[in-house]
């Protein structure tokens, strides 16, 4: 198969590959308000950024808002639009790091459909489900998707090219903000471990970068701040923070992170034996220090489910293993896969592509609409029935119950006015409940509603003038 021709091949083969996980009902299980967010409140009114901060941005979100009359359709779309992206971020920096082509294309893997199946199977043993999850459906896995394609471009020397690959870039940074310290060490650490000699270039990409970096940030401060999530801890918690998030690491990947780390510390110690490509090492590299800087953030400390911050550190171990493991068949399997007849590399392709399918399958069931349906209905209507009943005018919980609720119930029950005050709204606290004057509202607490927390006690406080009424086993009613 020509070059051409395979690339298109392998591009819609990432597409099918894309739709099957946008429709696992498995996947749709760990729904959460913050997947839900950007595109329902995108449908409502679209931002830039979103959570009123700007460390997550929106433009991924900005397509599905031509399908806001169908919501569900939209809802897909941009799942779709994170899934295609979190793939190509492994199929091309796979690419990437045993190519290391110029082309304008997106390149794939050129040399066998095996460089193509390999890098987006082990992604699939390596993450579990949750992880999984959290890597395509949230921006984790986009914003390296359009990282990798913005370091290729940048490599051109036609302007052209780099503005493309600048505008990328610009793009990698606004879907995830957080993503700023693996790039930037993976561009220098790629330039030294390449050519350390060759300063100009080094010099050419870092001012790229920077500049980059710098009209992104300026864009975002023209936006909400919201809370401050670059504070770091004190020194003497580092140790002992660096100790806590390796385990929350260990713990999310247990047993597949193992075997990633293998690899990595032999291929350190025989370095100059093994001959690997420069981009696995520079990716160990980045992927380290990302590790190193994020677990020293207060933010970071606080979150119930700290190992997201780190899935750029364990995509970036993973992809450098795959590339480990190739340098070392390459060779064998170049030979091999060219001198097997045309007939014979069709049913090899063909047979790699349906592995890597029945994989997916065995590992996330088989795609459904339907049962996608199912699994929403699941995670993020389980309080539907109750809030219906109970006539709710005003639902106060966690932040991820509150807002998962009340959306999923307007779009449900579109007409039905409803208003939701999750615990992270305190700073709009008094303009709350000034509109809460209404002698007919009605207010709800989600059950599991941790009221040890201060913000939880403030709440309580404001219910004090009313009373509590009967209701649904699943929630607290409240009546003036």
């Amino acid at each position: 198969m020509s070059p051409r021709p395979a690339i298109l091949t392998k591009h819609l083969l990432l597409v099918l590959f894309a739709a099957t996980l946008t429709f696992s009902p498995v996947l749709h299980s760990f729904q959460n308000a913050d997947s839900i967010l950007p595109v329902w409140m995108a449908l409502e009114r679209w931002t830039p950024f979103y959570w009123g901060q700007n460390r997550f941005g929106m433009p991924l979100a900005l397509l599905p808002t031509l399908l806001r009359h169908f919501p569900w359709a939209a809802f897909f779309s941009y799942h779709f639009l994170l899934s295609l992206f979190s793939l190509g971020a492994i199929a091309w920096g796979f690419s990437y790091g045993i190519e290391r082509t110029t082309k304008l294309e997106m390149p794939m893997p050129g040399k066998s459909f095996l460089s193509f199946i390999l890098p987006l199977g082990v992604f699939l043993l390596i993450f579990p489900p949750n992880a999984f999850f959290e890597f395509w459906f949230q921006p984790y896995g986009a914003s390296i998707g359009f990282l990798i394609p913005a370091l290729i471009l940048l490599r051109s020397p036609r302007r052209l090219r780099v503005a493309s690959g600048v505008a990328l870039l610009f793009v990698s940074f606004w879907i995830n903000a957080g993503l700023i310290i693996f790039a930037f060490t993976l561009i220098v650490a790629e330039q030294l471990v390449t050519d350390r000699t060759q300063r100009r270039e080094l010099i050419r990409r870092v001012g790229i970068f920077s500049g980059t970096f710098l009209v992104a940030w300026i864009a975002a401060k023209t936006g909400p701040t919201g809370e401050s999530y670059l504070k770091l801890l004190p020194p003497a918690e580092w140790i002992d923070q660096w100790i806590a998030c390796g385990s929350s690491i260990r713990n999310a990947f247990y047993p597949a992170i193992i075997p990633i780390l293998g690899i990595q510390l032999v291929a350190l110690l025989y370095y100059r034996k093994m001959n690997s490509p420069a981009f696995a090492f520079a990716l160990t590299i980045a992927s380290i220090i990302h590790f190193l800087f994020f677990a020293l953030l207060a933010w970071t400390q606080v979150s119930l489910n700290s190992f997201r911050y780190f899935l750029p550190t364990v995509y970036g171990l993973t992809l450098s293993s795959c590339l480990i493991l190739w340098s070392l068949v390459e060779t064998r399997l170049e030979t091999w896969t060219e001198s097997l007849s045309k007939p014979k590399a069709f049913i090899l392709a063909g047979g790699l592509v349906l592995s890597l399918t029945v994989l997916i399958q065995a590992r996330f069931g088989a795609p459904s609409v339907a049962g996608s349906l199912d699994s929403l209905d699941q995670s993020l209507g389980k309080h539907f029935n109750s809030i219906r009943d109970a006539h709710c005018t005003h639902v106060i919980g966690d932040y991820w119950s509150t807002w998962t609720s009340v959306l999923y119930f307007r779009l449900k029950s579109p007409d039905a006015p409803i208003q939701g005050i999750s615990f992270r709204a305190l700073s709009n606290r008094k303009r709350i409940w000034a509109s809460l004057e209404n002698p007919n509202r009605v207010v709800c607490l989600l059950e599991k509603t941790d009221w040890t927390e201060a913000d939880g006690r403030l709440w309580r406080i404001d219910l004090a003038h009313m009373k509590k009424i009967p209701g649904p086993a699943q929630l607290e009613v409240y009546a003036p």
